[in-house]
């Protein structure tokens, strides 16, 4: 009987410890944000980073950037992307594709979106989505994907290749 309290009660400390080591590490990662050198910018990160082939999707200008290197070949205005703080927001991040098709059907809106280039989970780069009867869905609504013209969205869908870079901010 001595053993299986002595057992519980090493339990309850050990649990107890590994509860205050989370919540305490966490309180010093929430406290330390990320460094940036001085001089520093997003476009110098990026040109940096992504020498070649990439696209880059500025949210706050809402529009969609298609570069060679430091060459901008294109600049493109967003249509609409996911409503910032809700659910459905367009996540920033730098992302590969990894597959695109050229009308996909989402199972989620019960649309077809023409030129669709997969960014992650559910989420596209894609023209006007149109529900199944032809009707096109409203230009204000997304559901986090960057929707742009069709005519665009064939440009991007051509310049896209497996593996380009595809950097949110």
């Amino acid at each position: 009987m001595q053993a299986i309290r002595h057992s519980k009660k090493t339990h309850l400390i050990f649990t107890l410890s590994i509860f205050t080591l989370t919540v305490v590490g966490s309180v010093f990662w929430f406290m330390n944000p990320p460094i940036v050198t001085q001089g520093e910018t997003k476009e110098s990160i990026i040109e940096y980073t992504y020498p070649g082939k990439h696209v880059i999707v500025n949210l706050t200008n809402m529009t969609l950037v298609l570069n060679e290197g430091t060459t901008t070949l294109g600049t493109y205005p967003l249509l609409s992307q996911g409503k910032p703080g809700s659910y459905y927001e367009t996540i920033g991040g730098v992302y590969e594709n990894d597959y695109k098709i050229p009308l996909h059907f989402s199972s989620i809106g019960h649309v077809y979106m023409p030129y669709s280039v997969h960014v992650f989970g559910n989420y596209f780069i894609h023209g006007v989505p149109y529900y199944p009867d032809g009707t096109p869905v409203s230009s204000t609504f997304s559901g986090g994907c960057i929707r742009l013209t069709n005519t665009h969205a064939k440009i991007v869908y051509d310049f896209i290749d497996k593996g380009t870079p595809i950097i949110i901010t």
